[in-house]
């Protein structure tokens, strides 16, 4: 069993047994944030966690590398590692946007984008994605003080619920380990600055059209990161095979409050379309 508990750095994580599922974390975490959601789907998944490069534990990587093409590119490399063709593919925010990437890619099965990330119309499109760099780049001091001040400050619960309120609904619904572990890996998230750069040099998710497996978009009412109106209606309007569920009081990364509720969404689309056995 893997050491899902734990805070530190991590590479990737594996565990259960049943149909490919990969998971994508969002910007600035790791794949601990799947925690929850791991241990309520391993008895029907076996689950590959990856964490991207520039974030913590994740491969080094040049600045210019850590791109939404070379994210996507060290994905498919984890599936390669594994000797997965395909596999379902669920990711929230900036793994959202990854997961569409790699259904476009003919690496998914199906994909199940939370808060995706990359619903603006191209580089230019600055109503849409000066809101969203704003926001991170207001979060930016706090990160890199908080790398320093977490020995300190870490386990403070006044700290969890500052963190917690940027990307959660209801704080108190968020077990302490894992504020713990996203707190520590958002302040060693070496590719910051480069991510953003790079996400929006690339100009959004292109060619929405292209993606042909079923998509369970799910957006989230609270969402203060990457509200529901204006970015999910891009994706909801354009995807040609999209069922799309708006979850009522959860905020941007609801698999922190609301694990049991993520991994049944997840898991009902994804085994809807698992794929025959052969006998």
């Amino acid at each position: 069993m893997p050491d899902l508990a734990g805070t530190g750095p991590v590479r990737s994580l594996r565990m259960g047994k049943g149909e490919p599922l990969v998971l994508i974390h969002p910007f600035t975490t790791n794949a601990r944030i799947w925690r929850g959601v791991a241990e309520e789907l391993s008895d029907r998944f076996d689950i590959l966690m990856v964490t991207l490069p520039g974030h913590y534990g994740g491969d080094p990587a040049s600045f210019t590398a850590i791109s939404i093409d070379g994210m996507a590119d060290a994905v498919e490399a984890a599936m390669d590692e594994v000797g997965w063709k395909t596999a379902h593919v669920a990711g929230n925010s900036l793994g959202g946007w990854l997961s569409l990437e790699l259904a476009k890619r003919g690496r998914a099965r199906t994909a199940t984008p939370i808060a995706p990330a990359g619903a603006w119309e191209g580089r230019w499109d600055y109503a849409r994605t000066l809101p969203v760099a704003a926001k991170f780049l207001a979060i930016l001091p706090l990160a890199l003080a908080g790398r320093y001040l977490e020995p300190v400050i870490g386990g403070w619960p006044l700290t969890h619920r500052i963190m917690l309120g940027i990307v959660s609904a209801n704080h108190r619904a968020v077990e302490p380990q894992d504020a713990r572990a996203m707190l520590n890996a958002s302040t060693h998230c070496s590719g910051y600055v480069a991510v953003l750069v790079n996400g929006f040099l690339h100009g959004g998710m292109r060619d929405v059209e292209q993606v042909e497996v079923p998509v369970r978009l799910v957006l989230c009412e609270k969402d203060k990161i990457i509200p529901p109106d204006p970015y999910g209606t891009i994706y909801a309007e354009r995807l040609p095979n999209v069922e799309t569920i708006l979850l009522e009081n959860v905020g941007h990364v609801p698999m922190l409050e609301a694990p049991e509720l993520i991994a049944e969404l997840i898991a009902d689309h994804a085994l809807r379309y698992r794929l025959p056995v052969a006998i």
